[in-house]
């Protein structure tokens, strides 16, 4: 299995400045109960955050728009509070990943997304543009199996040290 270090070798992040990086910083299922993650997050985000092509994004599942608003917005408080020593710390991230989005509309469901949205896009300590991303996999049919379709714009690192790409 590749160490998160292994991204900063000359064959990842560092090697390939014309590609951008969407990087999932996942310490827990989501930030976690403490305030802040781990001393491996603590100490390795910084060095995400120094290269100017990756964007890294709090994970934050919801359950479909089942999970209580009030556990989602603490959830992205605790990633904002990274934050509050940025300027030494290097450690925050730029937008927030919601995981297990619905794949049909309804007017709950839209209520629910755009609330999460504006606490994202209004929360201090989210920084740079304040990116919001969905993350759905999807299953295709192609006549004898499932087939899973990546619906993904750019390499996502899940920094619990399993890479996708």
């Amino acid at each position: 299995m590749p160490k998160l270090s292994d991204c900063f070798s000359g064959c990842r992040i560092s090697a390939h400045r014309n590609v951008d990086f969407l990087v999932i910083v996942n310490p827990n299922s989501g930030p976690g109960d403490s305030p802040l993650p781990g001393h491996d997050y603590v100490r390795e985000v910084p060095k995400l955050n120094m290269q100017a092509n990756v964007c890294t994004v709090g994970y934050v599942r919801i359950d479909y728009c089942k999970k209580p608003l009030s556990e989602v917005y603490e959830e992205i408080e605790t990633y904002a509070g990274w934050a509050k020593d940025y300027e030494n710390s290097g450690l925050g991230v730029k937008g927030i990943l919601l995981d297990e989005t619905p794949n049909h509309h309804s007017t709950d469901r839209a209520e629910y997304l755009d609330a999460v949205r504006r606490h994202i896009k209004a929360t201090e300590g989210i920084m740079g543009d304040r990116l919001v991303s969905t993350f759905r996999l999807c299953l295709i049919r192609d006549g004898r199996s499932p087939v899973l379709a990546r619906l993904l714009l750019s390499i996502f690192v899940f920094l619990n040290l399993t890479i996708w790409g």
